[in-house]
């Protein structure tokens, strides 16, 4: 079982990661602060033995991507239409989305899941794909048709 303040601690080195995992996904804001809630449930209940920090932030962010699945299944199960949930409020910031992160969050849910670990948490993608259970060569492969796609949606203003 964590302590309290271990879970502090944690808590106040990766709740933004874990909010920015959930914004990756298109989601609301009141979902974001959902999933940071329910990720960090789920490490108090579960209470993991981390190797490191890196270790640390990897099970978070995949649980925070989980969650987000199963939250996008639990909607889809519903049978809602898409224009009532699928559009994300303006950032965390308050200001209007990027033409980027409006191009990430087009993407497939496997691709948008690569590229932000990659670009935003600076793992390898031999680190990613340790984490997702996949090939390097799957997370390259991954990586290099999300860059075709956002480069295709920015009218290639992104590299």
């Amino acid at each position: 079982m964590l302590q309290k303040s271990e879970l502090a601690e944690i808590y106040e080195r990766q709740a933004d990661t874990v909010y920015l995992v959930a914004v990756g996904y298109g989601l609301q804001r009141a979902d974001c602060e959902d999933i940071v809630h329910e990720t960090f449930l789920k490490l108090m209940r579960y209470a993991p033995v981390f190797e490191s920090q890196e270790h640390e932030k990897a099970w978070l962010i995949v649980t925070a991507g989980n969650i987000c699945k199963n939250l996008f299944r639990k909607r889809y199960r519903q049978d809602l239409p898409l224009e009532d949930w699928d559009r994300p409020e303006e950032a965390k910031t308050g200001e209007a989305e990027s033409d980027l992160l409006s191009a990430l969050r087009k993407l497939p849910e496997r691709l948008r899941l690569a590229v932000h670990l990659y670009y935003y948490e600076g793992y390898q993608s031999a680190e990613i794909a340790e984490m997702l259970g996949l090939h390097p060569a799957s997370v390259r492969r991954q990586l290099v048709q999300a860059r075709k796609l956002l480069k295709q949606e920015l009218g290639g203003e992104w590299e």
